[in-house]
């Protein structure tokens, strides 16, 4: 089944209901990850394939990640990095999230749905994140 046809079904599953929505964008991110053997993999496909085959998984070094697969942009606050994956610009993408350089965190979004690969983040860790991130989105 081409891409094209596979994403057009997606599209229709997800009018039919929520659940199938979840289900069926994560299958789209699986596929889309896994048929691109004709053509090199984007850092974003690596990423996912890199999920799915649990290669990126909660407690890995961010060494390890950056060695998997590059990301579009990261940003900074405190002790942790924010790694960001884009498919597709402001609507489709993939969050990581480590601390002191250790894997906490990782969620694809779309403008549909939004699927939690692992989360390890303590309370604390995320009322500090949340500071953070408020912070630094005043200073811009």
């Amino acid at each position: 089944m081409d891409m094209t046809l596979h994403v057009s079904i997606i599209i229709l599953s997800a009018l039919a209901a929520d659940e199938l929505c979840r289900i069926d964008i994560a299958e789209c991110r699986f596929v889309a990850a896994t048929q691109a053997q004709d053509k090199k993999l984007t850092e974003y496909e690596k990423a996912v394939q890199g999920l799915y085959g649990k290669t990126i998984k909660a407690n890995l070094p961010t060494k390890q990640l950056l060695l998997l697969c590059t990301p579009d942009a990261q940003t900074r606050l405190g002790p942790f990095t924010v790694y960001h994956y884009e498919r597709i610009a402001g609507y489709d993408g993939l969050t990581i999230i480590a601390k002191n350089d250790v894997l906490v965190r990782a969620v694809a979004w779309s403008c549909m749905s939004v699927e939690t690969y692992f989360d390890e983040m303590t309370s604390a860790d995320e009322k500090e994140y949340r500071r953070l991130r408020k912070e630094h989105a005043d200073k811009e």
